[in-house]
This record gives C-alpha cells, sequence and structure tokens, in this order.
C-alpha cells in the first residue's frame, strides 16, 4: 500500500496510449477550520477532529506521457510553502524526467500550490521548453489585471505572485476555451474554487481519466456533505455547483477521476448513493 505522507510517484497508469504517472509536490498542513458554508460542530463530528488538530492534504501533480509528448498538470508550489512542498522537481528527476523535457503544463487554477513551482527560487522557469496552458477565464481574472483590482487581499496576492509565476511562460503561454487543448485532453472549466478553474479530461480510446483540480479538497467532509466549501474558494456557492456537477458526471459516466487533495496517488473511481458520493481508489 501507497503510504500518502511519504510517496514520491506512483506506478503509470494507461489511459489508452497515454502514461499516466501521479507524482507528489508533498503535503499541505491545514484544519477543518478551513470548512466553510457549515457549523463548526458538525465537521467536528463528522471527522472526528477538533478545529485545532492538523490534516494534511497531498499535493499532487500528474505526468501525461505519449510519444513525444510530456505534459504535467499542474506545476506545484516551489520554494514558497514551507518545506514540506516544493517536492516536483527532485520527484521528476527521480522519475528519470528532467524538467527542461516537459513539453506541456496544463494548470487547473492559479493558486500558489498549484502554479508557484512554475518558478525556481531565483524565479526562472523550472519548465523553460514547456508550452503553459490555462483556461481564458482563469487568465482574466489572474493575469489580465492589475494586483489593485482584486476583490479580497488573498486575491490581489495571487494575482501579483502570477506576474512572477506567469511572466516567463507569457510568450509561450496558450489560452484556451472548454474543449480540446491536444490530443486526447480537453478542458471542462468547473468555476467557483476560482473563475477559471478547469478539469482536464484526458481520453484515449475506450478509457477515460478527468483531473478534477480542487473539486475536492477534504474528502471525509465534502464526499458526506458536497455543500461544505473552502475558505480559499473564490465563489463557494459556484464551487459547490460545480463539485456536484463533476462528481455526477464522474459517476454516471464511469470517468475515473484524479485530483489535486485527494490521498496520493488521487486516482479514483466514484459512485453516488443518494446525496453523497464514494470514492473507490483504483491506482
Amino acid at each position: 500500500m501507497i503510504d500518502k505522507h511519504t510517496a514520491t510517484h506512483s506506478r503509470p497508469y494507461m489511459i489508452g496510449d497515454i502514461k499516466l504517472t501521479a507524482v507528489s509536490d508533498g503535503v499541505f498542513q491545514t484544519t477543518i477550520e478551513t470548512a466553510i458554508n457549515v457549523d463548526k460542530a458538525v465537521t467536528q463530528k463528522m471527522s472526528g477532529l477538533t478545529l485545532e488538530d492538523p490534516v494534511y492534504l497531498s499535493v499532487n501533480a500528474f505526468l501525461l506521457e505519449r510519444g513525444p509528448m510530456r505534459a504535467l498538470i499542474d506545476a506545484g508550489s516551489g520554494n514558497t510553502m514551507g518545506p514540506a512542498l516544493g517536492k516536483l522537481p527532485e520527484n521528476l528527476r527521480n522519475l528519470g524526467v528532467d524538467p527542461q523535457t516537459i513539453t506541456h503544463i496544463m494548470l487547473t487554477h492559479i493558486h500558489p500550490d498549484h502554479s508557484n513551482g512554475l518558478v525556481d527560487g531565483d524565479d526562472k522557469p523550472y519548465f523553460p521548453n514547456a508550452e503553459l496552458i490555462v483556461h481564458d477565464r482563469e487568465a482574466a481574472f489572474f493575469v489580465d489585471r492589475e494586483a489593485s483590482q482584486g476583490e479580497t487581499e488573498r486575491t490581489r496576492k495571487n494575482i501579483a505572485r502570477a506576474v512572477t509565476t506567469i511572466g516567463p511562460y507569457k510568450k509561450n503561454m496558450r489560452r484556451v476555451q472548454d474543449g480540446e487543448a491536444l490530443p486526447g485532453i480537453s478542458a471542462i472549466n468547473a468555476p467557483g474554487h476560482t473563475p477559471g478553474h478547469t478539469s482536464w479530461v484526458v481520453q484515449s480510446g475506450k478509457d477515460c481519466v478527468m483531473m478534477f483540480g480542487d473539486i475536492i479538497h477534504m474528502h471525509f467532509l465534502q464526499l458526506k456533505n458536497p455543500d461544505i466549501a473552502f475558505v480559499f474558494d473564490v465563489d463557494p456557492q459556484q464551487a459547490i455547483i460545480s463539485r456536484k456537477r463533476i462528481l455526477d458526471m464522474a459517476a454516471a459516466d464511469n470517468i475515473r477521476v484524479a485530483g489535486a487533495h485527494l490521498d496520493f496517488p488521487g486516482l479514483n473511481a466514484v459512485s453516488r448513493n443518494g446525496n453523497t458520493y464514494e470514492l473507490h481508489p483504483d491506482l
């Protein structure tokens, strides 16, 4: 069994002729205090945790390989979020993958634990030969605006940081709408956590996996009650709508999901039982 706190990469999983490997950026420490749209007593009862107990969330990226394509879904957090994170480049090298050989980076969204790892400690691109692919709605929110235009202090900080992280890739950045961005890889805008939050659907032959980003943060709460939101959601109510839509799609169409914050390696099947959902580990 893979230890979710120490594993660095998973065995390859084939999606038709596309090889998928989950690669860890580390773990993010938080608490159930960050759950919102729910009474604090309820989350404590559901989880068996106090509001101060640490919760460790995996931060997963996903490597897709087919022919000359080496595409990363998300880039990790770099050196910006403490020693338990920023492990993605090292773990790629442990797989024999030089960051310079990455051809594409497809962001689920522009939050620090997904995009700060685009640059190293000197703010130089970690993946200098990669095309950066971002949903147009996400770029409009975080890249096109001045920091002073952000609606909250958190958003203003993320816009300011995007100047550093996205800037080196601007000449090789492609903004996409919903639909196919690379052969077999398509974007689905699932807004709420951020306006351009994107789930990436990878399909080859009859096989299909959806890299759904931050649709779920705390699975032990949000699967039992999908109306629980997260303090980092830009639009919590829209995030709830997107969560239910994506989980319903995965359950109804038998699409595997790969979550950025699901227990490593993050690949699961989804089932629905009334108003709740269950994950069935598949890697």
